[in-house]
């Protein structure tokens, strides 16, 4: 806990696993700007725009029809939106964040990939019928063609594509058989390059990702042959398609994204936590509960914050295998930042008080007697609102409480219990639990509404009405 007006030796710095904020949003897929750093999320009927540094809500971007996944453009001008229920995608302009086209696509989409030569790549989507990828032209959204490489594609397949755009990777998903295919889309016609298979990677795929670098594949899978439970993350050498390893999970993995600097693998799983592995040694380094399990993952560009959804929140974290300390993202790191968490990249210092311009209450003023108080306050109020948004969150998602009781509906055997009645552990009033718990005469005479009475006494709680033959209370 922070003291205010005592002597500190500078900002807070958050640890591996923290929570630094948290947005209450029902996202659905991640991706990030290359040359900024805005993260982008689909929210239903609209895309949200985030700062990845002041980890602040920068716009909403309202959209003609349901968001399911989203990409950018390499140079970062372009944002592109496949919609869950119409076979089409709507074309984003970042600098105005407006939406300014629509492209139609042959059947519906899911996954969307941008690849070089200025083409997108969209998985299809739930149609009743077997599709393979779709081939669209970026500028003008006309359909080129349709591929597969051969295999079942499958709907809500996992598309990643290399940083030069020449490469792209395909993920089956799904009970299926899992598979990963590597193919060459430099030219106009893709061609498979390599294909890994079910026999080493199982089946029940969960999700794909890419290392930052481009080096490394990071296939979720539930039946992974050659794992004991099956629940593992297979790390895949792209330049050869070699499996070098498996990371097994002690629950379902659901989602995976890599770190930064490839040190680490982060891997949402179903019994509510990230885990934090080591790529090297394939060690689990930390975990971060999260409660439930994350339907996205993503880190920002340095790799100092993680961004996950989870349900109906959209949190961020501190997290481990940055390229460096740098948590305000000014391009300083933190062992010699004069302003850890205040963006300042020329460092001006105009007192020489050691702390920046940008982060100094009075810059002008060297040990300023206020200056330390009033630093430990904003930072105070700062951890306050995260934990003010943090239990405004949680308190949403808790389940409903229909009869005003104490007893949430999911575990209320009488969700209908008159306003102000008794209760007992399991929701219900003395009348409820005497016509719902007799079966005949004698279990009536035997009832014990709350528990409370020895076993071999009557205890009065309940009576047999002969004339309507039904349980009821005194």
């Amino acid at each position: 806990m922070l003291s205010l007006c005592m002597a500190s030796p500078g900002p807070v710095v958050a640890d591996p696993g923290d929570l630094l904020a948290s947005f209450p949003v029902t996202a659905t897929d991640f991706t990030l700007n290359p040359v900024n750093n805005e993260l982008y999320a689909c929210a239903g009927q609209e895309v949200i725009v985030i700062d990845t540094v002041s980890l602040t809500e920068v716009a909403r971007i309202p959209l003609p029809h349901f968001s399911l996944n989203l990409a950018t453009s390499p140079d970062g001008t372009r944002l592109y939106v496949v919609h869950g229920s119409m076979a089409s995608l709507s074309v984003i302009d970042v600098a105005s964040l407006q939406v300014i086209g629509m492209f139609p696509l042959p059947y519906l989409g899911s996954e969307i990939a941008v690849g070089g030569q200025g083409r997108l790549y969209v998985a299809p989507g739930n149609t009743g019928s077997v599709h393979g990828i779709m081939q669209i032209d970026a500028t003008t959204g006309a359909f080129e063609l349709e591929f597969s490489g051969g295999i079942s594609v499958g709907a809500y397949s996992h598309l990643q594509v290399s940083p030069d755009g020449n490469t792209l990777y395909l993920g089956t998903d799904g009970p299926d058989a899992a598979t990963v295919v590597k193919f060459d889309v430099s030219t106009g016609a893709p061609s498979v390059v390599q294909e890994v298979g079910p026999t080493i990677l199982g089946y029940e795929a969960q999700d794909l990702a890419l290392s930052p670098g481009g080096d490394w594949l990071y296939y979720a899978v539930d039946a992974a042959p050659i794992i004991g439970t099956g629940r593992a993350v297979a790390r895949i050498r792209t330049s050869d398609m070699t499996v070098q390893s498996f990371i097994q999970t002690d629950a379902s993995p659901s989602q995976v994204s890599g770190s930064a600097n490839d040190r680490f693998v982060y891997i949402g799983q179903a019994n509510g936590y990230v885990g934090v592995w080591r790529t090297d040694a394939q060690e689990l380094a930390a975990q971060y509960l999260t409660f439930i399990s994350a339907s996205d993952l993503i880190t920002n560009r340095s790799g100092t914050v993680l961004f996950g959804a989870f349900g109906g929140v959209l949190r961020s974290y501190e997290s481990h295998g940055t390229l460096f300390e740098d948590s305000d993202g000014d391009g300083i790191g933190d062992d010699i930042d004069n302003c850890v968490d205040a963006p300042n990249p020329d460092q001006l210092d105009t007192d020489q008080d050691g702390l920046g311009n940008a982060c100094d209450p009075f810059p002008t003023e060297s040990n300023h007697d206020l200056a330390q108080c009033q630093l430990d306050l904003g930072e105070s109020a700062a951890q306050l609102q995260l934990l003010q948004n943090e239990l405004a969150a949680c308190t949403a998602a808790l389940p409903g409480d229909t009869d005003s009781d104490g007893e949430y509906d999911p575990t209320d055997a009488c969700p209908d219990t008159a306003s102000g009645a008794v209760v007992d552990s399991a929701g219900c009033s003395r009348a409820q639990f005497c016509m719902r718990s007799a079966t005949d005469y004698r279990s009536c005479r035997e009832l014990d509404w709350k528990n409370d009475e020895p076993s071999e006494r009557r205890p009065e709680d309940c009576s047999w009405s002969f004339s309507s033959n039904t349980c009821i209370d005194f």
